[in-house]
């Protein structure tokens, strides 16, 4: 498995991640968005790849974005996470996976949501 890991800051609430996963060529996708551990909801491959996908992050706490890829050919995605509020972006980051057959790509994204 390949683990990238990317800090998003804190930001305040009321904020919205977006997440853009590229169409899905070669891979499927799956994510997880936990605040404080609590799962707050979930994306399956069809609603991620190639769609933009947003959520406004309300209440304060940690919150943990995973998005797992599973390669079924080798293949290089780009994943790009950013949190914005007011149509101005506060954070945006990127990870690039370049992976083979059967193997395993996952981001972790790390967002502070203060009161």
């Amino acid at each position: 498995m390949k683990l990238r890991e990317v800090e998003l800051g804190t930001v305040p609430s009321g904020c919205t991640l977006a997440i853009q996963t590229p169409a899905a060529n070669g891979f499927f996708a799956n994510a997880l968005l936990e605040r404080d551990e609590a799962t707050v909801t979930s994306w399956e491959s069809t609603e991620l790849c190639g769609q933009a996908i947003s959520r406004r992050l309300i209440a304060a706490g940690t919150y943990t974005l995973r998005e797992t890829l599973a390669f079924i050919k080798t293949a290089t995605v780009k994943l790009t996470f950013s949190v914005s509020k007011d149509s101005v972006t506060l954070s945006e980051k990127s990870v690039v996976f370049t992976c083979r057959k059967e193997e395993i790509g996952r981001a972790k994204v790390f967002i502070t949501v203060s009161p």
